[in-house]
């Protein structure tokens, strides 16, 4: 700032045409000869005009001072503000810089405290995922029970048609029952009935005892050995029908079937009418096992319907 406006040396130095200056010699003056006058006044002016303009330029020169004091002193003014302001920013600067630090600590300590809760929010992506698993197999299954829905509300539409036919099994089933007590009933008679056949039977013995001695005395006819071994067959046969009845009709034909070419029917004449009492009872017999065999099967079919 001190060069500046400033001259350089070099433009003093113009003489402007003239010859330079000469350099003062010291010591004894030279033999010269002395100058023009006009020379001189015209050197003389040229110095008065140097000084004008030097003195000009001090002038400017020491307004451009006092500009530049003034410059200089608003300079100082602005970098005291200057520098306030820039205490002032850096307070703020450590302010928020700190106001930084801690928001940084703080969000780390969170970061640190939501550690836990980023392994319990992936156990509930886990469960989340196992229920989305669990809810497609309960689609599944709930697809099954409303096709199984669908398929039960086609069968009720049968109900009707099989309520009709359990309540004609119910009225078979009664119609069984009653034919089963019926059969018990006939059973007790026929019960009765046995029992007192045997006691006929006892007395049909000492009835066979008797004519065996009676057949002892008869003379030799060529029939009587066969009609004394058919009335034993007949006896032994009838004695086995109080409890097979069934076996008398099979037995006395097969027993009797070789013999009937010498037996005549009015061989059977000399039997006791006892024995000829019997053959209804063995009809009887077969009647009631044959009841008893139809009972059975309606006992078994009235099972399998309970």
């Amino acid at each position: 700032m001190a060069g500046r406006n400033r001259i350089p040396r070099e433009a003093f130095n113009d003489r402007r045409g003239f010859p330079p200056e000469r350099s003062f010699h010291r010591g004894p003056p030279l033999s010269q000869r002395p100058p023009h006058p006009a020379i001189l006044e015209e050197e003389l002016e040229m110095q008065h005009a140097e000084i004008r303009r030097l003195l000009n330029d001090n002038s400017r020169l020491a307004e451009d001072r006092m500009a530049i004091q003034r410059e200089l002193g608003a300079a100082k003014d602005e970098i005291h503000r200057l520098n306030l302001v820039i205490g002032e920013i850096r307070a703020e600067q450590e302010l928020h810089s700190r106001g930084l630090i801690d928001r940084g600590l703080k969000l780390e300590a969170d970061l640190r405290a939501t550690e836990p809760l980023k392994k319990e929010a992936v156990q509930l992506r886990a469960e989340v995922q196992k229920l989305n698993n669990v809810k497609q197999e309960l689609t599944g299954q709930v697809q099954t029970l409303k096709q199984d829905v669908a398929r039960l509300q086609a069968d009720n539409q049968q109900i009707s048609v099989l309520r009709a036919e359990i309540d004609g099994l119910h009225q078979e089933m009664m119609r069984a029952r009653n034919a089963i007590d019926y059969e018990k009933k006939a059973n007790i008679e026929l019960m009765e009935q046995r029992q007192a056949m045997e006691k006929n039977m006892v007395s049909m013995a000492r009835e066979v005892e008797k004519l065996r001695a009676e057949l002892a005395v008869v003379d030799g006819r060529p029939w009587a050995a066969g009609m004394i071994y058919l009335t034993s067959i007949i006896l032994l046969a009838m004695f086995h029908s109080c409890l097979f009845p069934r076996f008398l009709s099979r037995l006395t034909i097969f027993l009797i079937f070789p013999y009937q070419d010498q037996l005549n029917i009015r061989d059977l004449i000399p039997l006791p009418p006892m024995l000829l009492s019997y053959v209804p009872v063995f009809q009887i017999y077969d009647s009631v096992r044959q009841r008893e065999t139809e009972t059975s099967g309606l006992l078994k079919r009235e099972t399998k319907i309970i």
